[in-house]
């Protein structure tokens, strides 16, 4: 499994993991990091309590997309504010201090 990967892409996630990412894509560098260290999907499955094909997408995906492919992708939604709804709010909420 180690083969699949380079060592420069495996110290990136190490990095990466060390760098207290959102809980999600914690998840998902754990499973791959730990594929990489063989450790049985059997196990993988028992410490982070996640499926098979969990393991097999994030796996997939990093090998496709790198780390970028472990991070999430929502962005949020576009604000209901209008630009002149935004300063005036923020000027007001000042004065109002």
């Amino acid at each position: 499994m180690s083969d699949e990967f380079s060592s420069n892409s495996l110290e990136k996630l190490d990095q990466f993991i060390n760098s207290n990412p959102e809980p999600r894509e914690l998840k998902r560098a754990l499973a791959v990091q730990m594929l990489t260290q063989g450790v049985k999907r059997k196990k993988i499955q028992e410490i982070l309590g996640v499926s098979a094909p969990f393991i097999s997408k994030w796996k997939v995906r990093y090998a496709w997309e790198g780390l970028e492919g472990l991070k999430l992708k929502h962005r949020g939604s576009r604000g209901y504010l209008s630009k002149r709804d935004r300063i005036f709010d923020s000027v007001s909420g000042a004065q109002s201090r």
